[in-house]
């Protein structure tokens, strides 16, 4: 019985990774346009949580395209769950620290709507990589 073989795809050509590092600009975008209109003298409560949920952000965006990356080319099928399951509570994060900027600044919505709608996709990629992975199984 002959095994057929899939051509091999560069990480950096896959969908959800190119969303991924989508996102992670955006936010790296959202980040620097506040420290542009940020006053380094006056700190209101809504600021330091603002701020808060925007570093989280970045932190997690950040993380997502080496996770995927390494998810990618795993070889190990528990490792590679493992890693899927950490790209779900990544984006979980995302969502959860944009929606809470999103309540506490809105001075940058063109930005902020790039990157929600940007998630948005992601999710709709995450689904039909799930999907089409368990069918191929």
């Amino acid at each position: 019985m002959k095994r057929s073989i899939a051509p091999e795809i560069s990480v950096t050509q896959l969908p959800l990774y190119k969303k991924a590092l989508e996102i992670c600009q955006l936010s790296l975008g959202l980040r620097s346009l506040d420290k542009q209109s940020i006053n380094r003298n006056v700190y209101s409560k809504s600021d330091l949580i603002s701020a808060h949920h925007l570093d989280a952000l970045v932190f997690s965006s950040v993380d997502l395209p080496r996770t995927i990356a390494q998810a990618a080319v795993q070889k190990d099928s528990i490792l590679q769950k493992s890693l899927s399951s950490y790209i779900r509570q990544t984006t979980k994060k995302v969502r959860h620290h944009l929606k809470m900027l999103g309540r506490y600044n809105s001075t940058h919505d063109a930005q902020f709507l790039a990157l929600r709608t940007a998630i948005k996709e992601f999710g709709q990629l995450q689904k039909h990589a799930t999907s089409s992975h368990y069918q191929n199984n």
